[in-house]
């Protein structure tokens, strides 16, 4: 399930107050970063995010899953375009950019999209939009879901189901090598207070 929300992340202010020294650093390549982040389509529709509470507001919320935020070495991430984005990001700032779909979940490949007998899933009808997997000629698991039934046949897809599409990408800096923002810190300090209260 997808969410359509406005994404909002509150940025750095300065309102005279004293800025923690932390909050002074600035992401390189080479640095080990946490990041909050909310990934949308171009229709704002939110497909993921490392945060609970976003995820439980849009009912894409998934109940085995732990929310953190997203840890890496910068020059090193899944995504290339993250990395480029994120090097000269302060702690506690905020940033919204597009990534391609090529360095995303692919451009669409129409030769990923072929027909295979409905039998390829046993003992039942298949149905349109089910995904399922089914392994190649290299015994690799391979993720496929159904477009069309034909008959005895079926149109199957291969691509990535986000395949195609622009990523918007919101992320927020936590912490650079192991120094937090003033948030994040008050966060782990309540953690550690709750620890040893129980």
């Amino acid at each position: 399930m997808l969410c359509q929300k406005k994404v909002i992340f509150m940025g750095k202010h300065n309102d005279g107050k004293k800025v923690n020294e932390n909050e002074t650093l600035k992401v390189k390549k080479g640095d080990l970063v946490k990041v909050d982040y909310i990934a949308a389509l171009r229709n704002g529709i939110i497909f993921d995010t490392s945060i609970g509470f976003e995820a439980d507001n849009c009912g894409i919320i998934d109940q085995e899953r732990e929310y953190n935020a997203m840890e890496f070495i910068v020059g090193n991430s899944v995504i290339k375009s993250i990395d480029e984005h994120i090097v000269g990001m302060t702690i506690n700032e905020s940033k919204t950019f597009v990534i391609k779909p090529e360095d995303a979940f692919g451009l669409r490949d129409g030769k990923k999209v072929i027909e295979l007998p409905k039998t390829t899933i046993p003992k039942r009808e298949p149905i349109i939009g089910e995904h399922f997997v089914i392994m190649d000629k290299q015994k690799n698991p391979r993720s496929c879901f159904v477009k069309e039934i034909r008959g005895d046949l079926m149109l199957v897809d291969f691509n990535h189901p986000l395949a195609g599409h622009e990523i918007i990408m919101t992320v927020k800096v936590l912490c650079i090598n192991g120094k937090p923002s003033a948030s994040e810190k008050k966060s782990e300090d309540t953690n550690e207070e709750i620890k040893r209260y129980y």
